[in-house]
């Protein structure tokens, strides 16, 4: 018998299985937008509306900005977890202090960093660094700083249309960034996540829910043209479903979980669990840019009469 007739027959056939069969043989391609939209559920009547159409509730386009450092004014933002009394996560073994251009630790004296710095651009740039060695026992022991907004005091929203556009200027090994929501109650979970990036993966985007019936709600996908790129993150929450977007393509929607106010946050963690620590190749300042934030309030589909079928 022809040894080789009968290896080439095994190699053609297994040819044949590799084109008749190839999702099985070739390696799983990146999640994109592209193919996130794919695996998503039919939309809801409610998810196909334009959320956009509805009132803004609230809106801020950083042409001026304004700091709530002592918290007891009215300004939009606040730089730390009121309710909570905290200024870093600890449970995430987050390292770094959420401060501002005040705060003064137990030393008396600011460390004069630019952690919420407004541009001649209308935007507003969040800042997280390094701690110096000499001024740490002045700053709690911890050895990094963050810029962090919150509207916890000043807008809270049950359902709505959330966007925010902005870029991860800078990130790199042992930092992560996230926009998202929490209940204006204090309470955890749930939480939102509208768009994480963190340094191990920095052209990556992560979109989440916490505390949601189903087991894993994380969802990863390549950032389109990269993540320091503008983009618009946007969250559509109705009392049917909850719907992610990146610049109006959607990337994730699940059956609506959650039925209490909800507030927004911007902040950093530096040294947690998921990003590590930061090394030798991490830059300095980690930053993230901030355009706008825009939430439109969310109303009941209006029925239609007899008159208009």
């Amino acid at each position: 018998m022809n040894y080789r007739v009968i290896l080439l027959a095994f190699v053609l056939f297994g040819v044949a299985v590799y084109v008749l069969l190839p999702e099985q043989h070739m390696v799983e391609k990146k999640a994109t937008i592209e193919t996130l939209k794919e695996l998503q559920p039919k939309t809801s009547k409610e998810s196909e509306v334009d959320p956009t159409q509805y009132p803004i509730a609230f809106q801020d386009d950083f042409n001026a900005f304004k700091l709530d450092t002592e918290i007891k004014d009215n300004a939009n933002w606040v730089p730390y977890f009121v309710k909570w009394g905290v200024r870093h996560l600890k449970d995430n073994e987050d390292e770094a202090l959420k401060a501002d251009v005040t705060f003064t630790g137990e030393g008396g004296r600011p460390l004069g960093l630019p952690l919420h710095q407004q541009t001649g651009n209308g935007t507003l740039i969040l800042s997280g660094y390094k701690i110096p060695e000499h001024h740490r026992l002045e700053y709690y022991g911890f050895p990094y700083t963050g810029g962090m907004i919150s509207t916890e005091r000043s807008f809270s929203q049950l359902y709505g249309y959330w966007e925010v556009k902005a870029r991860f200027l800078s990130v790199s090994q042992g930092h992560h960034w996230a926009i998202w929501l929490l209940p204006q109650d204090g309470t955890w979970p749930p939480e939102i996540d509208m768009a994480e990036v963190v340094g191990n993966t920095p052209d990556k985007f992560y979109v989440n829910a916490h505390g949601s019936p189903r087991e894993n709600e994380l969802v990863e996908f390549e950032a389109p043209h990269g993540a320091t790129g503008w983009h618009t993150f946007g969250f559509w929450w109705t009392p049917e479903t909850m719907t992610w977007l990146v610049d109006g393509e959607t990337v994730k929607q699940i059956d609506n979980y959650i039925d209490q106010p909800m507030y927004l946050v911007v902040s950093p963690e530096i040294g947690g669990k998921w990003p590590g620590k930061p090394d030798k190749t991490t830059i300095w300042p980690t930053q993230l840019e901030i355009d706008y934030v825009k939430v439109h309030e969310y109303q009941l589909p209006q029925k239609k009469n007899a008159s208009q079928k």
